[in-house]
């Protein structure tokens, strides 16, 4: 068996080839599809620059996508395996010529056995039902309101849980507490980022780490105002100058990490959230210089509902 028929190891993870997963542990890591291509293509020249001509032909092939695509995809790779770019253990990126892989690589060519294929199954079933939770939450908002909603999401996220997975539980507590927001109950939102800012320190898993924060900013003022929507939020809700400073304080973290990050709709989002507030504050001049600098380096994406 060859190593493209088996596995290939680069600890503390494991590809699998045939089928394709990539594991850490006993847990598997779940990648989009290009991602995935992304990796193999990757580890199949390790050592070696890899231009993004041959990335464009390997993930893409016969298909048109612009640089922007590949930079996004690199980005999410990176957070899946823990990565700094500017210090890589795993992918490195060579100035105007492309990428190379640089960890070491060893054949693993022993078959799954069963207790990863039980487990491969159980952790999708539940991934699926979290999934379908957050869909049916969307939902409900025009069927049954919000309360049904937010009982399906904390159904979903328990499920996933229950598998022993750790992996994008902060993202689901972020929508979970989003959820919460909009039906008006910011203090119940706020213990749900609670949570979710405990597993990011706890794993590591900081790709979501900014909303967080931003989200945590916009409960802290939901709350002192008395419980508006974050979705039909007032012209000047009633907060007290002490809260409006611990939001900006949670904003302006949360712009910090997104700009370390190099993570500009992150960025975006939470300078629009910091923009509104200056505006209640009277701060306009302020305000529409900070989105104006943010907002200038897009130069696609208009059609988002962001931008």
């Amino acid at each position: 068996m060859t190593a493209l028929e088996g596995g290939l190891l680069f600890p503390p993870f494991r590809l699998d080839l045939r089928p394709q997963q990539l594991w850490r542990g006993s847990e598997p890591v779940p990648l989009l599809h290009e991602n995935l291509a992304l990796l193999r293509y990757m580890v199949a020249h390790p050592g070696q620059v890899v231009t993004r001509e041959e990335l464009f032909r390997a993930v893409w092939p016969g298909t048109y996508v612009s640089d922007v695509v590949l930079t996004v995809c690199i980005r999410e790779l990176r957070q899946a395996l823990g990565d700094d770019a500017r210090r890589p253990h795993f992918i490195e990126a060579i100035p105007r010529r492309g990428y190379r892989w640089i960890a070491s690589l060893a054949v693993d060519s022993a078959s799954n056995t069963m207790d990863q294929e039980k487990h491969t199954c159980r952790y999708w079933k539940r991934w699926g039902g979290c999934a379908v939770s957050l869909e049916a939450n969307a939902t409900s908002r025009y069927i049954a309101g919000w309360a049904s909603g937010i009982e399906q999401i904390r159904q979903g996220v328990a499920a996933f849980r229950a598998t022993g997975a750790e992996i994008f539980r902060p993202y689901f507590l972020a929508l979970l507490a989003e959820a919460y927001g909009v039906a008006g109950q910011a203090e119940e939102g706020l213990a749900v980022l609670a949570e979710a800012l405990e597993a990011v320190e706890k794993t590591g898993e900081r790709f979501y780490e900014a909303e967080l924060w931003r989200l945590k900013g916009e409960l802290t003022l939901q709350k002192e105002a008395g419980g508006w929507r974050l979705a039909l939020r007032p012209p000047k809700p009633q907060v007290s100058k002490e809260v409006e400073r611990e939001a900006e304080g949670y904003f302006r973290k949360a712009i910090d990490i997104a700009q370390r990050q190099g993570a500009k709709s992150w960025e975006l989002r939470v300078v629009m959230s910091l923009s509104r507030l200056w505006q209640r504050q009277g701060k306009k001049k302020y305000a529409r210089k900070m989105l104006a600098e943010i907002y200038s380096w897009f130069t696609e994406g208009f059609d988002t509902a962001d931008l």
